[in-house]
């Protein structure tokens, strides 16, 4: 049972940056609406949940959406999968619409042995259609241990922040070039 608890209690998902420039990726785009239509190979239109406009006209600076699959930017794509293919990146953000989740940690992994990942801001605010809120940066390397590079990996712990993945939560996270990135959210019990 607590094996079932304890896969229960995170949402995983990997994210690789093909451009020869850094992106800013809005991991949790907040109220906006991010749904738009795309063309399939067949040019049969396809929802996708990436549409950038309203988070732009509210000042927020992101070029990228996680969601499901691959996303064109200036220089190349941005392609995102959940780590785990039983479950999609639309439905984990779709869930936390609909119920809170305490996170307890977030880790940023890089598969490729990519230091220059961690050394980094995940940028929080919570937005609203009145005005902009201020941007709480959370500098990744403070969290920084001698195992990082071993692991590939750095946890920030958010234990004691009550922070909680709501549906006007925006975290935005900068992907450096031609990298992978994978981020796990685990969540408090």
């Amino acid at each position: 049972m607590e094996a079932i608890v304890a896969t229960a209690n995170s949402f995983s998902a990997d994210i690789t940056n093909t451009a020869t420039v850094p992106v800013n990726i809005a991991l949790i785009p907040g109220h906006y609406p991010v749904v738009g239509i795309g063309l399939d190979g067949s040019d049969k239109p396809i929802p996708h949940y990436h549409n950038l406009a309203e988070l732009q006209k509210a000042g927020i600076t992101v070029q990228a959406i996680l969601d499901d699959g691959e996303q064109a930017v200036t220089g190349g794509n941005i392609t995102c999968n959940a780590s785990d293919p039983a479950f999609s990146i639309r439905s984990f953000l779709e869930y936390i619409k609909t119920f809170d989740m305490v996170v307890s940690q977030v880790s940023l992994r890089s598969p490729l042995g990519n230091v220059a990942v961690y050394d980094n801001k995940l940028k929080l605010s919570r937005s609203n259609p009145f005005f902009r809120t201020e941007e709480i940066p959370v500098k990744t390397n403070q969290f920084f241990s001698v195992n990082q590079y071993q692991d590939f990996r750095i946890d920030i712990s958010m234990l004691g922040t009550g922070l909680k993945l709501t549906k006007d939560l925006v975290v935005i996270l900068t992907i450096p070039p031609k990298s992978t990135v994978g981020v796990d959210f685990y969540f408090a019990n």
